[in-house]
């Protein structure tokens, strides 16, 4: 389900991936309950957390593909992750999209400071850049 979509699209009241909706859907779906710490265990071994960096007021944002997917993660300073995931590459209307949830779900304005992206996706990156004024592209291409 993680994999599908975004978590609002699977029933919890969450706009991200979170730790907390990764423990609510574990727990819902297979009756299970597991602690943050397991899920966080989990999310790193997926490759879905990441270091923490301090940028400010901004999130540290990163494109990855763990497993076969592409996932878009983002961390802020006190290391809070929040992420979707996706079978497809994204596009420009995801992408910004993610940093509105990212808004919405932290109740405050973000600035996404882009750490990590595809070099193929370069073209993507400078054309989120330039449809919204609250991301950044500080990054390495990898």
């Amino acid at each position: 389900m993680v994999a599908a979509g975004l978590p609002d699209a699977a029933g919890l009241p969450h706009l991200l991936w979170t730790r907390r909706a990764v423990t609510e859907l574990v727990e819902r779906e297979f009756g299970i309950r597991i602690s943050p710490a397991t899920a966080d265990r989990y999310l790193t071994r997926w490759g879905l957390t990441g270091p923490r960096e301090y940028v400010g007021d901004g999130l540290v944002v990163r494109w990855t593909a763990p497993r076969g997917l592409h996932a878009l993660v983002a961390v802020t300073s006190r290391g809070l992750v929040f992420f979707r995931t996706g079978r497809l590459p994204f596009d420009v209307a995801q992408l910004v999209v993610f940093r509105n949830r990212l808004r919405m779900q932290l109740a405050r304005e973000v600035t996404a400071v882009v750490t990590e992206w595809p070099a193929a996706q370069q073209q993507l990156l400078e054309r989120w850049c330039s449809a919204d004024r609250n991301v950044i592209a500080g990054l390495s291409l990898g």
